[in-house]
């Protein structure tokens, strides 16, 4: 159901400006693009043949993604805890605004929470039973993960950490089975490490321009309120405080077997600290820890939400605070997505990134359309936009969608 609504909805708001730029990739596919992997425009150009150029379309991929990425979670808490509190971990990742943005907007955090999702899956597999196959689908994953979005390389150290400080898994490291998993991931990355060879390593330059190296500031503390409010407030600050307070008392592994609390805490908590590490350097953008957080759902249902886990306690108070906090995540969600298709909360334009991002541009279509018609020869004249996000939202909402530049 919660997929059907959130399909009804991708289809009646426009496309933001990033969305419509991934659009325009898809009318030039290739092996890379300027800030990104191939993945999202791979995806929208099977999405948008199926069913054509339209906003529904261009969301299909990622609308999907986050179904399947809670399909994952949810085998892999089921197999460790429990049936209902999977059925925690499916809220939580149905919820929470930082997902369901990931989900409506169609960017490639999407696909890279689907493979996240499902290397986590695998890879948790993979060091408790060491079969070749785990190992290869953990690996098949990280290398989809990483045709997706570079944030895919940081699941290398986040298992390489589960495992080498995990006594039961450590072993696993002598085996060549994970070893050929990586390397099963790295070649299906081989096709973009040729097209950034081939084009001045732009994406990668791109990358690191992002991770503020060219910033003369080596720290400052100006970043990290901005970074730790946007983070609780996309999660909802109940389940940010719940991760938090997971991450501290998960290790003490009286209430989940050591190596699976150690598992489900290194896979969230080395990107996450990654992310705060960078923050003392240059601003972080609220959606990049995104997959951090999908072990960390796991982690707080087995510890905090309704349902036994082994012979762990919990109280009524927990209980309490749970339902609230995944009650307030839904609430925050709700309103936004009610938000881009009626405007109820009365903010300024100014302030209201919803409207400024969704509004106005099949009208800017329309009179652009109009001027160009103006034209004496308008097949020889050009479209351009001062920025190629605008030229993108140009290309999608003026008649026939016409190249733009």
């Amino acid at each position: 159901m919660v997929l059907a609504v959130r399909l009804l909805i991708s289809e009646h708001f426009l496309l933001v400006p990033d969305e419509a730029n991934y659009w325009q990739w898809n009318r030039y596919l290739a092996l890379g693009y300027h800030d990104h992997p191939p993945m999202i425009a791979w995806g929208i150009w099977l999405a948008t043949n199926l069913f054509g150029h339209t906003e529904f379309a261009v969301r299909l991929p990622t609308v999907l993604a986050l179904t399947f990425s809670s399909v994952y979670l949810c085998l892999l808490t089921a197999q460790w805890f429990s049936w209902r509190t999977a059925l925690q971990v499916a809220l939580l990742t149905q919820g929470v605004l930082l997902m369901v943005g990931s989900a409506l907007i169609a960017t490639p955090d999407g696909m890279l929470l689907l493979c996240w999702a499902a290397a986590c899956y695998h890879a948790a597999r993979a060091v408790e039973e060491d079969t070749l196959l785990q190992w290869l689908l953990t690996g098949i994953w990280f290398g989809l993960g990483l045709l997706s979005k570079y944030t895919m390389l940081l699941f290398l150290p986040s298992l390489f950490f589960a495992m080498i400080f995990t006594s039961a898994y450590r072993k696993r490291l002598l085996s060549y089975r994970p070893w050929l998993g990586l390397v099963t991931g790295f070649l299906f990355f081989t096709p973009v490490i040729l097209w950034n060879a081939q084009n001045n390593w732009v994406t990668f330059r791109h990358v690191l321009f992002q991770g503020g190296v060219d910033q003369s500031t080596i720290l400052t503390w100006a970043y990290l309120p901005d970074f730790f409010g946007t983070q609780a407030a996309l999660l909802s600050p109940v389940v940010f405080l719940f991760i938090v307070v997971g991450w501290a008392k998960g290790w003490s592994g009286n209430r989940i077997p050591r190596p699976r609390a150690s598992f489900l805490i290194w896979m969230s908590l080395t990107t996450s600290s990654v992310f705060t590490l960078l923050a003392l350097h240059v601003r972080i953008y609220g959606n990049w820890p995104a997959p951090a957080y999908l072990t960390a759902f796991v982690l707080i249902a087995a510890l905090y939400s309704p349902g036994q886990v082994g012979k762990m306690e919990k109280t009524a108070s927990q209980y309490r605070l749970w339902r609230f906090g995944l009650g307030l995540a839904f609430l925050l969600s709700t309103l936004i997505s009610v938000q881009l298709l009626y405007p109820i909360l009365p903010f300024k334009v100014t302030l209201d990134r919803t409207a400024r991002e969704t509004k106005g541009w099949d009208a800017l279509g329309k009179i652009v359309d109009k001027e160009l018609q103006s034209m004496k020869r308008p097949d020889e004249t050009f479209i351009f936009g001062l920025r190629y996000q605008f030229a993108s939202e140009l290309a999608f909402y003026m008649k026939g969608q016409p190249r733009t530049v």
